[in-house]
């Protein structure tokens, strides 16, 4: 992980932003992250491990395509030269603007279920998207290490998995 003054030089070089104020974000699989405030604005700077810089721009890509159709996702800040993510030392490191509004509640129903509605309009408005960076569709493992980050989380992947294996019949989910 960079030390604050590496991230600090790499925004203002590659984005010019002059960060005020730098606060770690809980790290997420293969990832760090950090909530960036520059004068009035609020962003997110993500540092993906190198062999991810590929997924992860195709993400980014993925996020402009949502704004494109006025579905609130994270803007992608363009580095200077007018990419997505930079490379640095440690990884690539890409920003996004911040959205407005608090973090979700995983463990809120209510949350919950907003959070259900949301990807179902971006899974339907992101049909027919492609980038080189995505992979083909695979099913998640309801298995994975990483379904442990919410106690909900696994249980709500593997009803899923069922759910779309059952849904195989029409060959569209």
């Amino acid at each position: 992980m960079p030390d604050q003054d590496l991230l600090r030089a790499t925004l203002r070089d590659q984005w010019h932003l002059v960060p005020g104020e730098i606060t770690a974000l809980p790290d997420t699989l293969m990832s760090y992250g950090w909530e960036v405030i520059s004068g009035p604005d609020r962003y997110v700077a993500r540092l993906s491990e190198q062999a991810c810089r590929k997924p992860v721009e195709a993400g980014l890509a993925a996020a402009e395509h949502l704004r494109g159709r006025d579905i609130a996702a994270g803007e992608p800040v363009r580095t200077l030269g007018g990419g997505l993510t930079v490379q640095t030392e440690d990884g690539a490191l890409a920003v996004l603007r911040r959205l407005p509004g608090r973090r979700l509640d995983g463990a809120d129903p209510i949350d919950q279920q907003w959070w259900g509605d949301r990807l179902g309009v971006v899974h339907r408005a992101l049909q027919g998207f492609h980038h080189p960076g995505l992979g083909p569709w695979q099913l998640p493992d309801p298995e994975a290490a990483h379904l442990a980050v919410e106690p909900w989380l696994r249980g709500a992947v593997a009803g899923a998995v069922a759910a779309a294996l059952r849904l195989t019949i029409t060959d569209r989910l």
